[in-house]
């Protein structure tokens, strides 16, 4: 039995969701089983990473459980994304626990704990009991210590320059 590591991207830069969607794709093509979870976006979003991955049918199951992106410091007083964030981590942590899956990724779980929707203490426990096999890929900024201490790999993304910053908007096919 392989070792299941625990990998963190976080960091201001972009490229954390990309990174583990590296993963998936990787574990895909080694017909391993993916759960992809999908905090703080929102399903009416079209997205090219989603669209590709349904692909791969009952290998790649894909939850979304988020109301779309908002500002970080209106989201602590967003009862929607509250209720959403939370309902994708009880789906999340069932999918942990279910050993149903080879690797599941939890995209911007690090929301859910510096908004405190989720408790860290809570979280980094689920972790810690996962099965030994089971990969778990998080990401998002702002990934809580406590969280990274128990990761095997933590990979932070650094911003020297974004697009954002020159007016260019989020562009398809590259940011979504």
């Amino acid at each position: 039995m392989q070792k299941g590591l625990v990998i963190v991207y976080t960091g201001d830069g972009k490229g954390k969701t990309s990174a583990a969607l590296g993963t998936a794709l990787r574990a895909l093509g080694h017909g391993m089983k993916v759960c992809l979870i999908r905090f703080i976006k929102e399903e009416k979003r079209f997205s090219g990473e989603t669209a590709a991955l349904q692909a791969f049918g009952n290998r790649c199951e894909i939850i979304t459980a988020g109301s779309g992106f908002i500002m970080s410091d209106k989201l602590s007083d967003s009862t929607e994304h509250r209720d959403k964030a939370l309902a994708g981590w009880e789906k999340a942590r069932d999918r942990i626990i279910s050993g149903s899956f080879d690797l599941v990724i939890l995209d911007e779980i690090s929301h859910l704990l510096t908004l405190n929707f989720l408790s860290t203490a809570e979280f980094a426990k689920c972790i810690s009991e996962k099965p030994p096999e089971l990969h778990v890929v998080l990401t998002g900024r702002g990934m809580p210590e406590t969280i990274t201490a128990l990761a095997d790999c933590v990979t932070e993304m650094v911003m020297l320059r974004h697009p954002y910053t020159s007016g260019i908007s989020n562009v398809q096919g590259i940011d979504f």
